[in-house]
């Protein structure tokens, strides 16, 4: 690496680092964020074989799950160190399409890999990806992605290729375990060998070879990992059955289209994409058209195209429905502006080779229009109520979005704002009406502890996915209601001892087997409580601080035994 490479990438570490270090100050985000840190809070330890064969699940991404597990035990819940290394991640990411870009054009192209650099790391649809810290599935993808591409590149013209070519499939392996969307990289490298380079038709043989048997090696591995239930491919797979095929097709060229149009022009903005425009399907099948032409062409140019339209398919399928909380996302799109960043800055540098001065011009304008964009979109990160305010604007009948808007009004103190968000979120036609319904409740203050407990119990089984959240609230109003009318207690402490074991049997957490216990040694039922501690050592682990709690308890109720 010359000296000249050093200062350029230096320069971009910090217009990465300049245009999020604002980030680093956001709260969690109250979609997902908050159910990721309160699982990681009763984390006690790391476990890989559970972690990499948890034998079913939904979304399969150990890679990544693994850095959250790390975090946990390196920073504990400090959200600022989660949105830093998301930060870094995105930033080296950055550096390697400065890398992947100076390999491909070396100097003949010099302004090509600094601007294909900042025009990702810059990029505004790349704005929820590095904010929010559930999507870091979607950065490490990415780095894994670069890293196995820029490892082929680097290999490929060198004695031993064929280590470069397990390396890299090696790395994209490692990418496909962070997120679904990295095994793209696969057909999108072979697609790659067969049509952008000009090696020996053994020497690519070998390479598709290889690369072939990784995806083999993914699947069969995914399948031994999930083999009770792999519940992410069944969602998908029952949304395409209950469609038509042809409206299948349409939907997925039109989120393909959708998706071109986002790399080229990102705006607006938006959390929560719950419809695009049917129009998309034409962009979309002219993009599938000119992908068999840009084949025929041979161009490299086109080529690194055709890359990210591959990282895009992935993202085409979830637009069927009931696989993730939006049909479309602008994260799922991360990994291919990688690659168009590149495409986009090297296909207007051929067209404009001959005025250099006009093309150094208009890319600055180009880059610093984005910095400028992707900075104020940053600014609507900051916290949940301006998120969830600008995403209830441009996505009025999404009602989770306005429930979180309201929620979020709530928390600020801002009691009628939000009660007239749940009244609107309450109107809107939707399987999750629900939610607008169970907050209204809690937040009311003009209704008795009983009256909130009943309308909480006709909720049960609206939500299903909610229903230990009800079942917790429920636990709280009856210690209120013990509170008012002392006389009751046994009977709502045996009530409560029920409803801890529905939600052991929920979620198999022995935490709740020791609240349960709890409430049996209330009503003096000592043997009960024993038989509760004894069970709920079974499912804890041995350093859990519940477990040793327990044991405790057990200790308290044999000197009870013994003193009568």
């Amino acid at each position: 690496m010359n000296l000249k490479t050093k200062y350029q990438a230096l320069f971009l570490v910090f217009v990465c680092l300049l245009l999020y270090y604002h980030s680093i100050n956001n709260p969690v985000n109250s979609i997902d964020d908050y159910k990721m840190f309160n699982w990681l809070l009763n984390l006690h330890s790391i476990n890989l074989k559970h972690l990499f064969f948890p034998h079913s699940g939904g979304y399969y991404r150990p890679c990544c799950i693994l850095t959250y597990e790390i975090d946990r035990f390196l920073w504990l819940l400090n959200e600022s160190f989660y949105h830093l290394e998301n930060i870094i991640i995105h930033t080296i990411n950055a550096v390697f399409v400065f890398f992947v870009a100076q390999r491909l054009f070396g100097k003949k192209y010099k302004y090509i890999p600094l601007f294909s650099a900042l025009l990702f790391a810059a990029h505004p649809v790349n704005t929820e990806a590095v904010n929010w810290i559930s999507a870091r599935c979607d950065l490490l993808a990415t780095f894994f992605s670069l890293s196995a591409f820029l490892i082929f590149l680097q290999f490929k013209d060198r004695q031993y290729w064929i280590l470069g070519a397990l390396f890299s499939a090696s790395m994209a392996f490692l990418g496909a375990l962070s997120k679904e969307v990295g095994v793209a990289f696969y057909p999108a490298i072979i697609m790659w060998i067969l049509f952008f380079e000009r090696d020996e038709f053994k020497k690519k043989s070998i390479e598709i070879i290889v690369f072939t048997l990784f995806i083999v090696l993914y699947f069969y591995w995914r399948h031994l990992a999930l083999m009770h239930s792999d519940s992410s491919f069944h969602r998908i797979s029952a949304a395409a059955i209950h469609h038509n095929y042809f409206k299948d097709i349409f939907i997925i060229i039109q989120a393909f289209g959708f998706y071109v149009k986002k790399l080229f022009d990102p705006f607006p903005l938006n959390f929560g994409i719950l419809h695009v425009s049917k129009s998309y399907f034409y962009l979309g099948l002219f993009a599938a058209i000119f992908s068999g032409f840009s084949l025929y062409l041979r161009n490299k140019f086109f080529g690194l195209f055709l890359i990210s339209l591959w990282f895009i398919a992935p993202a085409t399928l979830v637009a069927l429905g009931n696989v993730a909380w939006t049909n479309y996302a602008e994260r799922y799109i991360y990994t291919a502006s990688a690659f168009f960043s590149i495409f986009a800055v090297a296909e207007l540098f051929e067209l404009l080779k001959n005025k250099e001065k006009i093309y150094v011009g208009f890319m600055i304008l180009a880059i610093s229009f984005c910095f400028v964009a992707s900075y104020k979109r940053n600014l609507v990160w900051s916290s949940n109520l301006s998120l969830y305010k600008d995403t209830s604007e441009k996505s009025p009948d999404f009602v989770i979005a306005r429930n979180e808007y309201a929620n979020a009004l709530l928390l600020a103190g801002k009691r009628k704002e939000a009660e007239k968000q749940y009244t609107l979120a309450a109107k809107i036609k939707d399987r999750t009406n629900v939610l607008p319904e169970l907050n209204s409740i809690i937040t009311t203050d003009n209704i008795s502890a009983q009256k909130k407990k009943e309308k909480l119990l006709a909720l049960l089984g609206k939500l299903p996915r909610l229903n230990n959240d009800i079942l917790n609230r429920i636990i709280k109003l009856n210690f209120k209601i013990i509170e008012e009318k002392p006389k009751e207690k046994n009977k709502l402490y045996l009530e409560n001892a029920d409803i801890f074991y529905k939600l052991y049997k929920h979620t198999g957490n022995g935490f709740y087997l020791y609240k349960e216990a709890q409430m049996y040694i209330a009503v003096k039922n000592y043997q009960k409580a024993k038989e509760c501690l004894i069970e709920a050592k079974k499912h804890l682990d041995k350093n859990n601080l519940y477990h040793k709690m327990s044991n405790k308890l057990l200790q308290k109720i044999e000197s009870l035994s013994v003193s009568r």
